[in-house]
């Protein structure tokens, strides 16, 4: 959003921006602009009028730092060890895997990498990475061909017996 100096013009209330990081409500004075830092799970790109909003939180099992302005700036959540799930409440039937240790690039042009490791031979132990996708490949050129069920089964009647 915007925000604007006491006794602004109206034709000036729309010259400054609230800047990438922060949050302006409407009716935000200058000298408070940067008062409204992004929270954590978020992005506020230029102009962003409200703290939480849908169109600027980060996706799901991923969070970000205070004034993120990105959506790059969203970075994988790691899941607290004895806070881990078993099971999925929306997939019973599948279960839930971690990484107990993961690493990887932000995509943020920071040429930053985060590890993540929660054994107990870590330094400083983080949480575990959840895996969110599982992708069952079959390659089927150098797989057994499919499996007919050719079998003939012979089925004897007998009498009753005792009649």
């Amino acid at each position: 959003s915007f925000h604007t100096v006491p006794n602004s013009a109206p034709e000036d209330q729309y010259t400054s921006r609230c800047q990438a990081g922060y949050y302006c409500p409407r009716g935000t004075p200058t000298y408070s602009q940067f008062s409204g830092q992004c929270p954590v799970g978020s992005f506020c790109p230029e102009a962003t009028p409200a703290a939480v909003n849908a169109d600027t939180k980060c996706p799901d099992y991923t969070t970000s730092l205070s004034q993120s302005a990105t959506l790059q700036s969203c970075r994988i959540a790691d899941v607290n060890v004895c806070d881990k799930l078993l099971i999925d409440e929306i997939q019973p039937m599948e279960d839930i895997t971690y990484y107990p240790t993961f690493e990887y690039d932000l995509l943020d042009d920071t040429d930053t990498s985060l590890s993540f490791d929660s054994s107990t031979a870590a330094t400083n132990p983080t949480g575990e990475i959840q895996v969110v996708r599982k992708i069952h490949p079959t390659n089927l050129t150098s797989s057994s061909p499919l499996w007919l069920n050719d079998t003939v089964e012979a089925f004897r009647a007998c009498p009753q017996y005792g009649s």
